[in-house]
């Protein structure tokens, strides 16, 4: 079975995610501690535009933020640790009708975050078919991931630039390439 979100709203299909894009969410504060059940994520939106994650902690979970299709998107001062595969995920879409093209979390920005990540995790910074992406005055440390950043275009035809700023790393990655 599925990992409960400890919070989510992602919509069904791109018809309401581009009726949705136009919702500014903001999470202020707090701690969201899971129990590294698979699947388990502590914040998991998508569809919307100039949102901001400020003072969040998360602890424990499969992936502590994912934002999906999350257009001028900020994340600033906030703590991910020992999570099971992400600590920060910017990524397009994956709901029905969404596209590496269509659905992107452009423009968004990462910054003054930090992950203690766990040994073995997929990547404590994933940036996934969005354009325009910075990572600025970033901490990767703790356990040795497989990767700190892990970008990935996704064959868009759209995504052109990501842009990483003072990334201190305290690990050694598995695929440091």
């Amino acid at each position: 079975t599925a990992g409960v979100h400890i919070f989510d709203r992602t919509p069904p299909d791109q018809t309401t995610a581009n009726n949705n894009v136009g919702a500014i969410i903001n999470f202020r504060g707090g701690a969201l501690v899971g129990n590294k059940g698979a699947g388990q994520y502590g914040i998991n939106i998508g569809a919307t535009y100039g949102g901001t994650l400020v003072g969040t902690y998360f602890v424990s979970l499969d992936a502590a933020f994912i934002c999906k299709f999350c257009l001028d998107f900020r994340m600033e001062s906030s703590r991910a640790a020992l999570n099971v595969n992400y600590g920060y995920v910017l990524s397009s879409g994956d709901w029905s009708g969404a596209s590496v093209n269509n659905s992107q979390s452009n423009g968004s920005t990462i910054a003054n975050t930090r992950d203690c990540a766990s040994a073995g995790q997929i990547a404590s910074f994933y940036v996934f078919a969005s354009d325009g992406v910075r990572l600025e005055d970033a901490i990767s440390e703790c356990g040795n991931p497989q990767n700190e950043i892990l970008f990935d275009d996704g064959n868009s035809t759209t995504v052109k630039h990501f842009i990483v700023d003072n990334l201190h790393a305290e690990n050694t990655p598995a695929k440091a390439d």
